[in-house]
């Protein structure tokens, strides 16, 4: 290689090293907070897991940033050790925009309303979770225009007011056990696929909470404290829904009609509740609707199932058994799979 094509290519990297290291901030100037490139493009990461309260991260924010643009601002803590941050104000973020947002194991209890404003053109998901929040400022959710995946888990999240979005299509409120809202409070919802309210000690489902969820797909329901599905509690207007998850709750009694409105393919899981009888009335319109043909099924192991003349209507006939997952058991241990269709139909009138 002659000379001037080394001069040449020295250059080239010496120019890629100048323009890649304008593109961070100094890392004194950011600091505890780190900023790396990722990917060959490349995109900016922006770590602020060290930082130790909101002073010193309104400092980092007010540096000189070459790039405002950022692909996600990560601030994780430990359970033993969770960042030393009580709340995010207005405007903390300054010019910087990100993509993505990940809080998790924090000691943040508030968040001011327009705290993620800056970014309401370009954040996709935000997580702020495992944390001590007792509020979110939900008024912000139809300036983030681009918001797919809100994630607020392991809060204390103690009311969640009426929700409005065009664009969420993942929520999780899961583990926040003295969560509250109103019956309306996913109806402005229209793009949600996936859903959980799961472990949130919820002691009903208000009827129609879901109609509205056209693109639903699961919906997680575990652990709460229901003990009963009145009419129209399980009412979709989702063909494509998938699953929806109540094991864990103490539910034994439902009411005709408490479900319907899903597509062929559902998973109805309710596992590890208190069910005793399957009376036809409720749970024939159940197997109509993920049968003949489908591919859905229900899921009751861990039920104390009466298996007497009343499960007659299931047992007999082999298109609807062939619905129920195979965990299923009566009270004494018996597989529900393993009964005898004739001896229902020998004993049991119909």
């Amino acid at each position: 290689m002659n000379t001037k094509c080394i001069y040449m290519a020295m250059m080239a990297v010496l120019g890629f090293m100048l323009t890649s290291a304008q593109r961070c901030p100094f890392h004194m100037d950011i600091a505890p907070c780190l900023c790396t490139e990722i990917g060959p493009s490349p995109e900016l990461d922006l770590d602020c897991s060290h930082v130790v309260d909101i002073d010193q991260l309104t400092r980092v924010f007010q540096a000189d940033f070459p790039s405002t643009n950022y692909r996600r601002l990560t601030m994780t803590g430990t359970p033993d050790e969770p960042i030393p941050l009580s709340f995010l104000p207005d405007g903390v973020f300054g010019s910087i925009t990100f993509q993505e947002i990940v809080m998790q194991h924090t000691q943040i209890y508030r968040v001011d309303d327009y705290a993620f404003l800056g970014s309401k053109d370009t954040l996709t998901m935000l997580t702020l979770s495992r944390s001590v929040l007792t509020s979110f400022p939900t008024t912000i959710l139809p300036l983030l225009s681009d918001l797919r995946e809100l994630d607020l888990s392991y809060n204390h999240l103690v009311f969640i007011p009426d929700l409005r979005s065009s664009s969420l299509r993942s929520l999780t409120l899961a583990h926040n056990t003295q969560l509250c809202f109103s019956d309306q409070v996913f109806t402005k919802l229209d793009q949600i696929v996936d859903l959980n309210i799961g472990h949130c000690n919820m002691e009903t489902i208000p009827t129609g909470m879901f109609l509205n969820m056209m693109n639903l797909s699961t919906v997680y329901l575990e652990y709460n404290k229901l003990t009963h599905l009145d009419a129209a509690t399980l009412h979709f207007t989702s063909e494509v829904i998938e699953e929806i998850v109540l094991s864990g709750n103490q539910i034994s009694a439902v009411e005709p009609n408490f479900f319907s409105g899903t597509g062929k393919q559902t998973y109805l899981e309710l596992l590890n509740n208190q069910i005793t009888t399957l009376a036809e009335e409720a749970w024939r319109p159940v197997f109509q609707a993920i049968s003949d043909p489908g591919d859905g099924l229900v899921m009751l192991d861990g039920n104390p199932l009466d298996c007497g003349c009343s499960l007659a209507w299931l047992v007999t006939s082999s298109s609807f058994l062939s619905h129920l997952a195979r965990g299923a058991t009566c009270a004494n241990g018996t597989a529900i799979h393993d009964l005898d269709p004739s001896a229902f139909d020998h004993n049991c009138s119909r």
